[in-house]
């Protein structure tokens, strides 16, 4: 007995051959794209977890910048309020210095004047 073949039915043979060890390479492809989506899947998770974290550290970080904040202002309020104590201050001292000095000088010139109109008129 002997097995002829004509040629499609030689190529029909390799062609189904071909489509076999396809297949056969197809099912661990098939597998390895399976684990590769469990695996993205699960990174997304973890990162959904930690974009979770960080969104709550956020608002934590961004109600201690509102608090520091509003104690710079109360700081820079502080600060303004003892500028403005302090030109009060220097204003009522100051007057009364002038005064007194102006007192002082005016007291130093009537007792040059007057000695030195003495020792003129007396000569």
């Amino acid at each position: 007995m002997t097995i002829t073949f004509t040629i499609y039915e030689f190529a029909a043979l390799i062609a189904s051959i071909g489509f076999l060890i396809f297949i056969f390479t197809l099912i661990p492809a098939l597998l390895q794209l399976k684990r590769t989506v469990k695996a993205v899947e699960e990174l997304a998770q973890e990162a959904k977890k930690t974009s979770a974290e960080l969104n709550a550290l956020l608002k934590k970080v961004n109600e201690q910048t509102d608090d520091l904040a509003e104690l710079v202002k109360k700081i820079k309020g502080v600060g303004l309020d003892m500028a403005g104590l302090a030109q009060t201050v220097l204003g009522h001292i100051k007057s009364p210095l002038f005064s007194i000095l102006s007192l002082l000088f005016g007291v130093e010139e009537f007792f040059r004047n007057l000695f030195s109109k003495k020792t003129e008129g007396g000569e």
